[in-house]
């Protein structure tokens, strides 16, 4: 395991390196998301990938960017982080959350560099406009301080305040038809998400419903849908994601994993 921080160009971007064969493989967080959120799937990964997990600009132990930064800022911040390692593509992408849009810009602008993706309870960018319906104002101010008061790092709330705005902008992006994209979406509503995260039923479901449209949209989309975590899929459950970023590295390796 190698951490570091790397300059890519006036900003220190802190990543961590694990593995020295097979495809390579990028771990893309959500907001304020910390290298170590990916520590056992980047372990599992690491037998048969090389694989880099980071922390974007402003998040953790990364320098704060001088300039805003939208999503197709942050992909050209991973292709300079790319090309620092040396590691040459076509690369996986693996992106949780808020990450999604940012794995969506990148493989619009760096196509030719991206041979697969796995979106784990991926951002959507009508989710908060559907869950705003179902809520009184004093409940939606709730839901919305919720985030405002957990995002530390100023680079995390710098892509909180600017969801909407990168979400259209992944809108508008869409989906890469030429590559094999998995989605995974959690089912699961139980204390957590009732209690603390301040979730809905039915924000579960429309959150199940917004990604299978993807899916029904395009037909290289594969949707997965469990019961047996949470939004934190990658901490609760690792080897479910382990499992799906090994078939993807199959199909890239004409099965020789």
């Amino acid at each position: 395991m190698l951490d570091r921080l790397v300059d890519i160009g006036g900003c220190e971007i802190y990543m961590r390196q694990m593995g020295d064969k097979g495809p390579v493989v990028v771990l893309e967080g959500g907001i304020g998301e910390r290298v170590d959120y990916w520590k056992a799937v980047q372990t599992g990964i690491s037998r048969f990938a090389r694989t880099i997990s980071y922390e974007r600009a402003g998040n953790g132990r990364s320098r704060t960017s001088m300039q805003p930064r939208n999503i197709m800022d942050m992909a050209d911040d991973l292709e300079r982080l790319m090309q620092h390692t040396g590691l040459l593509p076509p690369f996986i992408i693996v992106a949780a959350s808020y990450g999604g849009f940012i794995t969506r810009a990148f493989a619009s602008k760096y196509s030719a560099k991206t041979s697969g993706l796995l979106l784990v309870e991926p951002s959507h960018e009508d989710f908060f406009k559907e869950a705003a319906k179902i809520r009184s104002s004093g409940d939606w101010q709730a839901f919305m301080n919720l985030m405002n008061n957990v995002l530390k790092d100023p680079g995390a709330l710098e892509e909180w305040r600017n969801f909407d705005m990168n979400g259209e902008l992944a809108r508008n992006l869409g989906f890469p038809t030429e590559i094999p994209i998995t989605v995974i979406s959690s089912s699961r509503y139980g204390e957590i998400e009732k209690i603390l995260m301040l979730l809905k039923k039915d924000d579960i479901e429309k959150k199940i419903a917004l990604h299978g449209e993807w899916a029904h949209r395009y037909k290289n989309i594969r949707h997965i849908i469990t019961d047996r975590c949470g939004h934190n899929v990658a901490a609760e459950k690792p080897e479910l994601v382990v499992n799906e970023i090994l078939k993807l590295c199959r199909l890239n390796s004409g099965g020789l994993i």
